[in-house]
């Protein structure tokens, strides 16, 4: 079992969260990052996601978190969102992204 940080609250997050949660049942997403707050906590209510944030820092170092998955587009970022700081994490990121 996983314990996911979902980066990203768009139609990709919520695929993968639909797949994780309905069919393989075996994963929990312990924290949603979005653009904004309001998005995080609203996807967040509507899958049952404990913790949400817009600050992707915080969802990357979440204590419970081993899994990150980048469900966004990484061209829409200065710079990938990896953490040097926590090399225990596995990052997740789609290859049509890249």
């Amino acid at each position: 079992m996983h314990k996911i940080a979902l980066l990203g609250a768009g139609l990709i997050g919520r695929f993968y969260t639909m797949s994780l949660l309905n069919f393989r049942g075996k994963d929990e997403i312990k924290i949603v990052c979005a653009v904004t707050a309001e998005e995080a906590k609203k996807f967040a209510e509507e899958f049952g996601i404990p913790r949400w944030t817009d600050d992707i820092a915080k969802a990357i170092n979440d204590p419970e978190v081993d899994t990150v998955i980048i469900a966004f587009p990484i061209i829409c970022t200065r710079k990938p969102p990896y953490s040097p700081r926590r090399p225990e994490r596995r990052f997740y990121v789609p290859n049509l992204w890249h």
